[in-house]
């Protein structure tokens, strides 16, 4: 066969089977078309009403500073609480850390899925990188992780589901779609701890996921793990979750409670504090579904899909669109930006204590 004949041939199954050229877009996945969904959810609760956006800042003057005051330091007990969550968490597998440590930490891993936009790895990247350095193992901080994950869609379960039967008494409209959606988080948060300890003796994605980590080791020259090391220390770990204390459950269930009812309640607090008088069960009920809502996102914060899902739902809930988006604006610079300008500071004293920093 001549050069041109196979050419040809080879120009011919190129048609047949064309392959697109390098750098071009894939199919969108879904957690793409469900980012793009959830933006598209929040722009339609809120664009239609636009026209009072403009008076947002204006509304800014009525601020009470008492009441703010009031919402900082409810803010600053669910940052502590967060931190005592993470604490709890880490007593299941015996493991200590100073509060104060962990309270930097945590507030440094906030900072940094700002700073460093990755789905929230980011966080839970430097989190287990500073409690490594305390004797915290890698698959300890991440169970830990999804454990707190659990305990906080469980208190905004909890939280909605008592607004909703308080709903339900008044005779009012139960929020069946903030229910719903709280219910199903936490089942997914549920579902993804439960593979995380399902029984070791099966060769599934965690073993896949090893073997992996192995073929990198072993180009790097590294010693190779076993997997009957893994399979010990996943038996270790379901152990541990499996015969933890009813002390510490109970102290991981009221400060994970504490975390976001110390939220809702600042929200709440923001709202009086602009002469915005609305049920206690309307504030929890739209902090809960805008946080869940951010959450999904996949967002840093949740931003964007937080605000115009805030400003919408309180606008509903009965608030002049102005207020609601002022409350909005004045409720994430104290849960967001505040605590995360904090963390900045608190990363920067962790790097400068650290034996082994992430910047030289």
């Amino acid at each position: 066969m001549s050069a041109s004949d196979h050419n040809s041939k080879a120009s011919e199954r190129l048609k047949q089977n064309p392959t697109p050229p390098s750098g071009a877009p894939g199919r969108p996945n879904l957690r793409q078309l469900a980012l793009v969904a959830l933006l598209a959810v929040g722009a339609y609760l809120l664009l239609p009403q636009l026209a009072g956006v403009g008076d947002a800042m204006r509304a800014l003057d009525k601020l009470s500073p008492p009441y703010i005051a009031a919402a900082l330091a409810l803010q600053a007990i669910s940052t502590i609480s967060q931190a005592h969550v993470v604490q709890q968490t880490l007593r299941i597998f015996e493991t200590s850390v100073r509060f104060v440590t962990l309270l930097e930490i945590s507030l440094a891993s906030g900072f940094a899925t700002l700073f460093v936009p990755s789905v929230g790895l980011s966080g839970l990247a430097l989190r287990c990188w500073y409690l490594s350095e305390r004797g915290c193992p890698l698959d300890t901080t991440t169970i830990a992780f999804s454990i707190e994950a659990v305990g906080q869609a469980a208190a905004h379960a909890a939280m909605v589901a008592i607004a909703f039967i308080h709903r339900v008494a008044q005779g009012r409209q139960p929020p069946w779609a903030s229910l719903a959606l709280v219910l199903l988080v936490l089942l997914l948060c549920m579902a993804s701890l439960g593979m995380v300890l399902a029984n070791p003796a099966k060769r599934n994605w965690r073993f896949r996921l090893l073997h992996a980590a192995n073929r990198l080791r072993r180009r790097r020259g590294e010693p190779t793990i076993a997997d009957a090391a893994l399979e010990h220390r996943l038996t270790e770990l379901q152990s541990s979750v499996a015969n933890v204390s009813a002390g510490v459950s109970v102290q991981l269930v009221l400060s994970s409670v504490a975390r976001n009812l110390a939220t809702a309640l600042a929200l709440y607090v923001t709202l009086v504090a602009l002469d915005q008088r609305v049920p206690l069960s309307s504030a929890v009920l739209s902090y809960s579904f805008a946080d869940v809502l951010g959450g999904l996102s996949s967002l840093p914060a949740g931003l964007l899909v937080t605000e115009t899902s805030l400003s919408a739902l309180l606008n509903r809930a009965g608030v002049p669109l102005s207020a609601a988006v002022a409350t909005t604006l004045v409720f994430r610079l104290i849960t967001v930006w505040l605590p995360r300008t904090i963390g900045l500071f608190a990363w920067i004293d962790l790097q400068r204590r650290s034996k082994r920093p992430l910047w030289s």
